[in-house]
């Protein structure tokens, strides 16, 4: 579990303060114990806090990509990471981990990658210095979180919402979603709002693409569905074997694993 935290500002000259952005990458800390930074640029800034599971080398500490066509923020694992890295079939890869390998696949295929390559669970932030704009993408089941606001006409994202209610100056819950919550539990994800006014939430499975352009213009894009669920399989054999490799792909680490179970079915199938 790591953290991450950026803004794209309207103004490309404007360069936001690194020391605010260390502020407000405080509350993503427990997220990512390993490594904190945050890196500023005329009209972009990143902050990350890791969680070292891959790649533990300095080599993999994020934000990352500085001064190359692309540069990222992300939190997750992608699984298939060993198979990108060989059609990727650049040296420079030759010894990387999901982090780099990823960096590497989103400068080959800019901000339309076919995300339905990516196995695994994600959340990322891809800025593309020749398109000026960023990428926001989460994972199929929106196993981890990321959150966005339009702030005095710039781009604030981030893992959590508490950053972004640092960056708005004020917290005010939104009524229409508290009453959804009471009601019946949950939020409704398909819109995007959030307890918080002001605070969308990337659903799973979706996209979002901001050009600078479009910030300075006010035709702020929508956030577009990138993956579609197969139909279900009644076949029992070809669901086992489905799990167990999807286990297998998990077991992939440079640290110890572990397994908390709950006693029920789904814990003893996976262990």
């Amino acid at each position: 579990m790591c953290g991450l935290l950026g803004i794209l500002t309207a103004d490309p000259s404007k360069q936001p303060d690194s020391a605010v952005l260390r502020q407000y990458l405080e509350p993503l800390t427990p997220r990512g114990p390993d490594h904190q930074a945050v890196r500023t640029e005329p009209g972009l800034g990143f902050g990350h806090t890791r969680l070292a599971i891959l790649d533990l080398g300095d080599q993999a500490n994020q934000p990352i990509g500085e001064g190359e066509a692309g540069e990222l923020v992300y939190n997750g694992e992608i699984y298939n990471f060993a198979a990108l890295r060989e059609q990727l079939n650049d040296s420079r890869y030759h010894d990387a981990g999901d982090t780099r390998v990823l960096l590497g696949y989103l400068k080959r295929h800019g901000t339309e990658i076919d995300l339905d390559a990516l196995d695994g669970m994600f959340a990322f932030a891809y800025y593309d210095r020749v398109g000026d704009q960023v990428l926001l993408a989460r994972d199929a089941l929106g196993q981890k979180p990321l959150y966005y606001a339009y702030i005095n006409g710039d781009l604030w994202f981030a893992s959590d919402a508490a950053p972004l209610r640092l960056a708005l100056g004020y917290s005010r819950l939104n009524a229409r979603v508290l009453s959804a919550w009471f009601a019946i539990g949950a939020t409704d994800l398909a819109t995007g709002e959030t307890l918080f006014e002001g605070i969308q939430v990337l659903p799973p499975g979706h996209r979002l693409i901001v050009r600078r352009e479009d910030l300075r213009t006010n035709a702020l894009p929508e956030a577009e569905r990138w993956h579609r669920f197969a139909q279900r399989t009644s076949d029992g054999e070809r669901s086992i074997d489905a799990l167990r490799a999807a286990v297998r792909a998990r077991l992939v680490s440079e640290v110890p694993l572990g397994a908390m179970l709950s006693g029920g079915v789904d814990s003893a199938l996976l262990v």
